[in-house]
C-alpha cells in the first residue's frame, strides 16, 4: 500500500510539463499584447491582470524548483551557488561584530537569503574581542559572533564580565536588532560566553539569542575545523553552510518582518502517502516521513500558528479519516479550520484565511501539486507555497521556511487559536439575543490598561509589527523603539488587555505617544482583530488617549494617520472620532458616551486604586 501511495507522487519536472501546457498559452497571448496606451481601460485592466498572475504563478514555481536545494539535509555549495532569483529582492542592511572569520558562512548567505526575499549588504568589523568598533550604527540585523577559543583560561571570567557590560552599551548605541551567536559547547570557554549572551538576550531590547550549537548538533566532530589558525576560525565548512542555511532562511527574515500566522496544508500525498477518496482511511500511509510532518505541525501549533486543511475531498471521508486512524486525532483536534469541499483550491485557501480572521499573505500553503500551486499563486495574493514532495523535504521545509522562526514566544500567536473558537461561540449566540446592549453585558468583559509596563516591550512590538487592519501609522514598532516610549522622556505607551467569559485575549491594543510642544502626537495605534466585533474598541480607546493627554501634560491630542493596503478600520474609526487637520492627521475630540461603556469593567493596572464601571 505504502508503495502505492508514493508512486502517485508526481516528480517536479513532468508536473512542470503539465504547468506549462496550462499556462503556455497564457504566456504567447502576452507575448503579443499590445502597448497599454493603445487599449481602453477596461481591456488594459484585464491585460494588467493576467500579467500579475502569470507572474506570480511563475515566481512561485521558481522557488518550488529552489526547494530541494535551499531545505535540504546537506546543502551543495554549487548547486546554491546556481540559483539565480526571478522574483523581487529586498534590500536590507547586515552588520557582522566579531572576532574570527566568519566569511565562510557570509558567503553562502545568498541564495538563501534570496530565497526569502532578501538581499543583504554586508559590513565586517575588524578582528575584536572587546567589540570596540562596530562597523555601522545603523543596520537592519546586527550579528554578533564570537570565538570563546580566543580568551585566554586566565582572561575569560574577567572577559564575561565586560561582555555583558559592552553588549549592554551597543545595544544603546546600535540602531536595529541584534543576534547573538551562542558557542558550540566543544569550544572551550563556551559556558561562560553562552552565558553572558544568554542574560543579555533575556535583558535587553530586541536583543536574541542564535541557537547555533543545537544548529550543528548534528555534525558532531565535523563542526569543529581542524585548522583553525590557518582559518582563522573555529567553524569548519560544514557547520558555516548550515549556519548560512538557519541564518538566511530563518533567523536573519524573523529579524526584519512578522512571523507568518498560519500553515494551510493540502492532504493527499502532502499530509498522508495516498489518495483518500481511492485508498480508503485505513489504508493511507501515515508512518515514516508522514509521521514526521504531524509533529512538526504539531510544534507549530503549540508555538502559535494556525493550521488549516485545504482538500479536495469528501468532508465525511475526511471526517472519517481523523476518526478511523488515532494517530491523525490530535492533529485533527489542532486544526482551527478544515475546509473539504470540490471547489478550486485557491476558493478553498481564500475561504480558510476569511474563517481564520488573517490575510493570505500570512499564511504558507502547502501542496504536492505544482499545477494546483500556479492556480493558487495567480489567484490569491502573495501567500507562500511549498510543494510537497518526498516527506521528509516537507518536514525540513517546516522547519526552516521564512516566517516560521519565533525568536521568542508568540504571545500572541498562542491566545488566536481559543479566540477562534470564543468568537465562533459569541456569534453563534448574538441572534438569539434579545436584546444586543444586554448580550454585550452578558459577555461579562473586563479590560485591564497599562501605562508604560516594562514587562510589556515585548508583547508590544509583536502587535506593532503583526497588525494590519486596526493600525493607524504601519510603524511596526521593535523592541529597541518600544523601550523608547516607555522609559524615554516626554513619551509614553499604554497597553490593553481583555477577557470575557468564553476566552482571555491576552494583549489586545498598543498605543504610543510622545509630547510636541503643547501637543499630543499619537504616533500608533495597534488594535489586534482579535477584539473587534464586541463593540467596546471606542471605550478602550477613549481611556487610554485620556490618559496619554495626562501622562503627557497636554491639553490636545493628535492622531497621524497612513493608508496602507488593509488599515481601512482604523481610518474609519479615526474619522467618527477626530476632526481632520489639514497635515492629513486627526485631532481627537473626547468621545461622547454611547451606552457600549456599560459593557466593559474596566481597571488600570499601574494604580491598582483606580476602576471604572459604568
Amino acid at each position: 500500500m505504502a508503495g502505492r501511495a508514493r508512486a502517485r507522487h508526481v516528480p517536479l519536472l513532468s508536473a512542470a510539463i503539465v504547468v506549462e501546457a496550462i499556462w503556455l498559452p497564457r504566456r504567447l497571448f502576452l507575448s503579443k499584447r499590445p502597448m497599454m496606451s493603445s487599449l481602453s481601460e477596461g481591456t488594459a485592466a484585464k491585460w494588467e491582470t493576467v500579467l500579475a498572475e502569470t507572474n506570480a504563478a511563475d515566481v512561485a514555481l521558481a522557488r518550488a524548483e529552489w526547494q530541494p536545494t535551499v531545505f535540504s539535509d546537506r546543502p551543495r555549495r554549487v548547486a546554491l551557488l546556481e540559483l539565480e532569483p526571478r522574483w523581487q529582492l529586498q534590500n536590507l542592511r547586515l552588520s557582522f561584530l566579531r572576532n574570527h572569520a566568519v566569511e565562510p558562512t557570509v558567503a553562502i548567505l545568498r541564495p538563501f537569503l534570496a530565497y526569502a526575499g532578501l538581499a543583504a549588504d554586508v559590513s565586517l568589523s575588524a578582528y575584536d574581542d572587546s567589540l570596540s568598533n562596530p562597523p555601522a550604527r545603523v543596520a537592519d540585523v546586527h550579528v554578533v559572533w564570537l570565538d570563546a577559543s580566543r580568551y585566554t583560561s586566565v582572561e575569560r571570567h574577567d572577559a564575561a564580565l565586560a561582555l555583558g557590560t559592552r553588549l549592554g552599551e551597543l545595544r544603546g548605541m546600535l540602531e536595529g536588532p541584534m543576534l547573538l551567536v551562542e558557542s558550540p559547547p566543544e569550544i572551550p570557554g563556551a559556558g561562560s560566553l553562552n552565558a553572558v549572551l544568554q542574560e543579555a538576550a533575556t535583558r535587553l531590547p530586541d536583543v536574541h539569542l542564535f541557537p547555533y550549537a543545537s544548529v550543528i548538533r548534528s555534525l558532531g566532530v565535523d563542526s569543529i575545523e581542524t585548522r583553525p589558525a590557518a582559518m582563522g576560525t573555529q567553524v569548519a565548512g560544514e557547520a558555516a553552510m548550515r549556519a548560512a542555511q538557519h541564518l538566511g532562511l530563518g533567523w536573519i527574515p524573523a529579524m526584519v518582518r512578522p512571523r507568518l500566522k498560519a500553515v494551510v496544508t493540502d492532504l493527499d500525498n502532502t499530509l498522508i502517502g495516498g489518495v483518500l477518496g481511492e485508498d480508503g482511511a485505513r489504508d493511507v500511509v501515515t508512518e515514516g516521513g508522514y509521521a514526521q510532518i504531524r509533529e512538526r505541525l504539531l510544534q507549530l501549533h503549540r508555538e502559535g500558528v494556525l493550521l488549516a486543511l485545504v482538500t479536495k475531498n469528501d468532508p465525511v471521508d475526511v471526517a472519517r479519516l481523523f476518526a478511523q486512524r488515532a494517530e491523525l486525532s490530535e492533529l485533527g483536534r489542532a486544526f482551527a479550520v478544515i475546509e473539504a469541499s470540490w471547489r478550486s483550491k485557491a476558493e478553498g485557501v481564500q475561504a480558510a484565511a476569511q474563517r481564520l480572521h488573517i490575510d493570505v499573505d500570512s499564511l504558507l500553503v502547502i501542496d504536492d501539486n505544482p499545477g494546483e500551486v500556479a492556480a493558487m499563486a495567480g489567484a490569491l495574493r502573495d501567500p507562500w507555497f511549498v510543494v510537497a514532495r518526498e516527506p521528509e523535504l516537507t518536514t525540513r521545509a517546516l522547519a526552516l521556511h521564512p516566517g516560521l522562526v519565533a525568536v521568542r514566544h508568540d504571545v500572541l500567536g498562542s491566545k488566536r487559536a481559543a479566540d477562534l473558537v470564543a468568537a465562533e461561540r459569541r456569534r453563534a449566540e448574538l441572534p438569539e439575543a434579545a436584546d444586543a446592549p444586554d448580550y454585550l453585558r452578558s459577555l461579562q468583559m473586563v479590560a485591564h490598561l497599562s501605562l508604560n509596563a516594562a514587562g510589556d516591550r515585548a508583547r508590544a512590538s509583536e502587535l506593532s509589527r503583526k497588525t494590519n487592519q486596526f493600525n493607524t501609522t504601519l510603524r511596526r514598532f521593535n523592541e529597541t523603539d518600544v523601550e523608547g516610549y516607555i522609559a524615554g522622556a516626554g513619551r509614553c505607551a499604554v497597553s490593553i488587555r481583555l477577557r470575557d467569559r468564553f476566552s482571555d485575549s491576552g494583549m489586545i491594543g498598543v498605543l504610543f505617544a510622545r509630547r510636541d510642544g503643547d501637543l499630543a502626537v499619537v504616533d500608533e495605534i495597534a488594535v489586534s482583530c482579535r477584539a473587534l466585533g464586541r463593540s467596546i474598541e471606542g471605550v478602550l480607546l477613549d481611556a487610554a488617549l485620556s490618559r496619554i493627554v495626562i501622562a503627557l501634560d497636554c491639553a490636545r491630542l493628535v492622531i497621524p494617520f497612513t493608508a496602507g493596503p488593509r488599515n481601512e478600520p482604523a481610518r474609519t474609526w479615526l474619522t467618527a472620532v477626530a476632526d481632520a487637520r489639514d497635515d492629513g492627521s486627526y485631532e481627537y475630540r473626547r468621545r461622547r458616551g454611547d451606552g457600549s461603556a456599560a459593557s466593559l469593567e474596566l481597571h488600570w493596572e499601574d494604580d491598582g486604586a483606580r476602576r471604572q464601571t459604568a
